[in-house]
């Protein structure tokens, strides 16, 4: 069972390109640093203000605007379930939701005041709602909230986690669902990838220097959701700047990852033909490969039109030991052709789909040609 939940894959992008822009309204840009910073000081706010707890419901009357999403962020951050309020709801379609839902608090547009006053004098609950209206009274909350070092929710985003989602119909009341976070992520993903699941998002490999008993290594660390190690290779082809000081692996290495066999090398592996040879003829799908090279890369499509596999190159970017490492982290696809470059200049991802049936076509016709 997979665990996906909205909050957890936001606040991921965050931390990893905190400048990639994440929300676009109009003349509005927010990055994705920008967009956890709000929902967290939001997050802040209802805690303290709404005294929210895991569970509790909080209702969204906003117009697709940043806030709604801000609002939607900072629910989930909390443990707390996000419900939808239709802006066209009327008092008493207002009054329904927030009462049927039992919301303990409600963030609105100022143009929604009104109507969201009279929906909650009906609330008939030992609580009447929080409110919070967009626009100056929601910016003097997020700017009163402690910055990141001083505090952070204490709840861990699960796949559990709820979410509502209300209907209207033109018959009766709204009608509302219970979401698991993982259910809709995951339906919403084969909406937009029909025939395809998220990848399972348990590992991220991680170079560096490894002192052993035997001697320092340039080694590449697969590591899982929970922090094991679930692979680790060496790499086998030091250079000359690289001998006195490190010493060469011994062995290849290759793990599996939904279905998917992915191969390891390291910068200077990727100019031995024979070792991403070495992989393919193992049965590796993919060749991933983070170097650190200060002109882009002349083999890596070579090695992946040779052996028809995908590669994935990973490079550093900017300024080290006196040399201009030169980006353009890249994938290839097994006829060597470009997927994606993540450009020579700025911090970023280089993102693309792996086809196992293109791929499993191109081998097939290798076999039988």
């Amino acid at each position: 069972m997979t665990d996906w939940n909205f909050a957890a894959v936001w606040r991921g992008i965050a931390e990893a390109t905190p400048d990639r822009e994440a929300v676009v309204c109009g003349e509005r840009r927010l990055t994705f640093g920008q967009f956890d910073d709000r929902a967290r000081r939001l997050a802040w706010h209802l805690a303290q203000e709404a005294e929210l707890e895991r569970g509790d419901k909080v209702a969204i009357d906003l117009l697709n605007a940043p806030e709604y999403l801000e609002t939607f962020f900072a629910a989930l951050k909390l443990g707390c379930v996000p419900v939808n309020v239709n802006y066209r709801y009327l008092a008493d379609e207002v009054h329904y939701v927030v009462d049927n839902a039992d919301g303990k608090a409600v963030v609105h547009g100022p143009q929604f005041s009104d109507t969201v006053k009279k929906a909650l004098k009906r609330i008939q609950k030992p609580w009447r709602p929080f409110t919070l209206e967009a626009g100056e009274r929601y910016e003097a909350a997020l700017a009163a909230a402690p910055p990141a070092p001083e505090w952070e929710p204490a709840h861990q985003p699960s796949g559990d986690d709820l979410i509502f989602l209300y209907t209207g119909g033109t018959t009766g009341m709204p009608k509302g669902v219970m979401w698991r976070n993982d259910d809709l992520y995951v339906s919403l993903w084969r909406m937009g990838r029909p025939g395809t699941d998220p990848p399972d998002p348990i590992a991220a490999v991680v170079s560096g220097s490894i002192q052993g008993d035997e001697g320092r290594t340039i080694s590449a660390l697969v590591i899982g959701r929970d922090g094991e190690t679930l692979a680790r290779y060496d790499k086998q082809h030091v250079d000359d700047d690289e001998r006195d000081l490190f010493r060469p692996g011994r062995e290849g290495c290759a793990f599996e990852l939904d279905g998917w066999r992915l191969a390891l090398g390291i910068c200077y592996d990727a100019t031995f033909p024979e070792h991403a040879r070495a992989a393919a003829r193992g049965g590796a799908h993919a060749y991933l490969c983070p170097s650190s090279h200060t002109e882009r890369s002349v083999v890596h499509d070579a090695r992946a039109r040779e052996n028809t596999m995908y590669v994935v190159l990973s490079n550093h970017l900017g300024e080290a030991d006196g040399r201009h490492l030169c980006g353009h982290s890249s994938i290839y696809g097994p006829m060597g052709d470009l997927l994606a470059d993540a450009g020579p200049s700025d911090e970023g991802l280089a993102v693309a789909d792996f086809d196992p049936q293109a791929l499993a076509g191109l081998l097939a016709r290798e076999q039988t040609g």
